[in-house]
């Protein structure tokens, strides 16, 4: 995309991390039970919604904003070979963050962590398909937007050990 005059004028904006999923997305990803054509359906509108907003407040550089994803590393089970929940360590319900916000986590944000994850051998990316449909909505989502430059977070490899 050319950059126009105004845009070389200035230093170009962006932004990191997860942006807010709509209530909707939010609860079918934390009941985990979604019709997959509905929760893709989701995915896609808040992919383009975000943009949008992204784009309308002048934002240069855009992402999809996470929004098929749960949470920032929550994601690492669907698209990394080699990785497993822990069975025998259940995830800790009462986090610092749920009991300074008590008030948010009553409406339905369930503040629970993920287990804790264990390598079991070797470890290799099997979300090739999820990512094809993450590239796909955010072109698409893209169309008729001025905007400089597009990416795409991920979780990086530090993360991980975490």
């Amino acid at each position: 995309m050319p950059i126009d005059k105004e845009r070389q004028k200035r230093i170009l904006t962006t932004h990191v991390g997860s942006l807010p999923r709509p209530d909707a997305l939010q609860q079918m990803m934390a009941e985990g039970e979604a019709e997959p054509s509905a929760l893709a359906k989701a995915v896609r509108e808040a992919v383009f919604e975000v943009v949008k907003r992204q784009a309308d407040t002048g934002i240069d550089i855009v992402d999809d904003g996470e929004q098929s994803k749960p949470g920032f590393i929550t994601y690492i089970h669907e698209r990394l070979g080699g990785m497993e929940h822990r069975k025998d360590h259940p995830p800790d319900n009462d986090t610092r963050e749920k009991r300074a916000f008590p008030e948010f986590y009553a409406h339905g944000h369930s503040g629970t962590r993920p287990p804790p994850m264990l390598c079991t051998g070797p470890i290799r990316y099997i979300g090739q398909q999820q990512l094809q449909t993450d590239i796909e909505n955010l072109k698409a989502a893209l169309k008729g937007k001025n905007v400089t430059d597009v990416f795409m977070p991920a979780v990086s490899p530090g993360q991980i050990e975490r």
